[in-house]
């Protein structure tokens, strides 16, 4: 992994939003353009090609991530840096691609990009190179406009701003993965409140785990959690295919929060309908935050967790577990669709209010 910046580039940092349904995980895929999997393309992709239809193929280098998703993860907040070149400033010809209100900070022939024109325009090639392709394929297949994934809205950059000259105490340039100091998921179940197998809901399948066979014990399962706050050897709760090569890490919280009569987000339509709507579920989340995490780890706990709040598991259970440091003796992984990336904090750098 590249740490030094390339020399006469200059390094921003981004803040970066996406729905995990729409695109195959963060890191691009070997072959991605040429073997793309029912039109989902990864996020890395899309920014990289985004970048390059910006600023051109040979002016940016080193994009990297300080929180890589598996496909399916949501990110309401994750960042990523990315080294970009200088350019010749040339005002009418970027007008024609993007409405630009601010200039770049001018050396000579020579101009620094400013974070936002490049906010700006990589959201505005975000969308125009989905709409581009979509229309390509459109007579091969349905258009994945029409599908609601990869349609220019599923991905979004939320600010960009210079990035710190070197890590905090060290002389390594600065980089989004190694300042990065806590990372906070959080998870959304939807409990039927009684045993239904009918029990669904089209607004929330794609941004919740549904569970069905009544409500959960959110007690045992906050007691279950508290086993797992601390530092630990998280082996029984470490995906297949880790590639850390130490399952020590640290949970600093979980916190449980239940909101009992989840309204399937109807406010302000029941009144306009002529039915009463009876709420069916009730919205677990499962916050949980730390420095770092083991791959599916978040998604593993959750999984132990849900058995817990069923009463197939006690929270001594999971305690034995966790000392037993085998992924065998733990419950099967929660789905992606239900886990959200919603914040990073990186040691000695925040996004500006307003940036």
């Amino acid at each position: 992994m590249a740490i030094r910046r390339w020399e006469g580039f200059t390094r921003y940092v981004l803040a970066v939003q996406y729905h995990g349904g729409s695109h195959i995980g963060f890191n691009i895929q070997k072959d991605e353009g040429k073997n793309q999997l029912r039109g989902l393309r990864s996020v890395e992709g899309r920014i990289l090609d985004a970048l390059t239809s910006l600023v051109g193929n040979e002016n940016h280098e080193n994009l990297k991530v300080s929180s890589r998703t598996d496909r399916g993860v949501h990110a309401l907040f994750n960042t990523c840096h990315v080294d970009i070149r200088p350019r010749v400033w040339n005002k009418n010809h970027f007008e024609n691609s993007v409405d630009d209100d601010v200039a770049t900070t001018t050396t000579g022939d020579m101009s620094t990009w400013d974070p936002t024109t490049i906010q700006r325009g990589l959201n505005y090639h975000l969308c125009t190179t989905i709409a581009h392709r979509s229309k390509k394929k459109q007579s091969r297949r349905s258009n994945v406009l029409q599908r609601g994934y990869n349609n220019g809205d599923d991905i979004r950059v939320l600010a960009v701003q210079p990035a710190p000259k070197v890590l905090i105490n060290t002389k390594y340039d600065w980089h989004a993965r190694f300042s990065a100091k806590t990372r906070r998921y959080v998870y959304r179940i939807l409990a039927s409140h009684r045993d239904n197998e009918c029990f669904g809901d089209p607004f929330e399948w794609d941004r919740s785990w549904k569970v069905n066979g009544g409500s959960l014990d959110l007690i045992s399962m906050n007691k279950a959690a508290q086993y797992l706050i601390g530092t630990h050897d998280f082996s029984s709760f470490r995906g297949r295919g880790c590639q850390r090569p130490c399952p020590i890490v640290t949970v600093n919280d979980i916190k449980l929060d239940c909101h009992s009569d989840y309204d399937l987000n109807m406010t302000g339509l029941n009144a306009a309908a002529d039915w009463s709507y009876q709420p069916q579920a009730s919205l677990v989340t499962v916050s949980i935050t730390g420095t770092s995490f083991l791959y599916r780890q978040v998604r593993n706990i959750v999984g132990c967790l849900v058995k817990v709040g069923q009463g197939k598991l006690s929270p001594s259970n999971v305690k034995d577990i966790l000392l037993a440091a085998d992924r065998r003796k733990a419950p099967d992984t929660a789905p992606a669709h239900g886990l959200f990336l919603v914040d990073v904090e990186h040691e000695g750098f925040s996004f500006q209010a307003g940036e």
